[in-house]
């Protein structure tokens, strides 16, 4: 999405999801770009500036923006600028489907 959508979207009161969301109950095909609500590990002092940001925002008029418009907005840039990425094996997407929420608490897989 480019930056001046990502600007027009939140200043109308509407946000990318808000998008995704009427597009989905019009014709009820679900599609690659449908939001989602995926976990994983942030570092801390990343949030707190992803937090800044967003208020930093609304201050200065753009009072619907959140900060998944934001992070969505952040990855689409970063894979603009890597160029072309290969899709995963299908049978590696079915073994991830199987293990989708089996993350056991207080599972140290990695440090951030």
């Amino acid at each position: 999405m480019s930056k001046d959508k990502f600007k027009a979207l939140s200043a109308r009161g509407g946000g990318l999801f808000d998008e995704k969301i009427s597009e989905l109950k019009n014709d009820g095909k679900a599609d690659a770009d449908d939001a989602k609500v995926h976990t994983f590990r942030i570092k801390q002092s990343n949030i707190e500036k992803l937090k800044n940001y967003v208020h930093q925002q609304k201050l200065a008029g753009f009072p619907y923006i959140s900060q998944g418009e934001v992070i969505d907005e952040a990855l689409e840039r970063f894979f603009e600028s890597v160029g072309e990425i290969a899709e995963r094996p299908e049978d590696l997407k079915k073994r991830e489907k199987k293990l989708t929420g089996r993350r056991k608490k207080g599972n140290k897989d990695f440090d951030l």
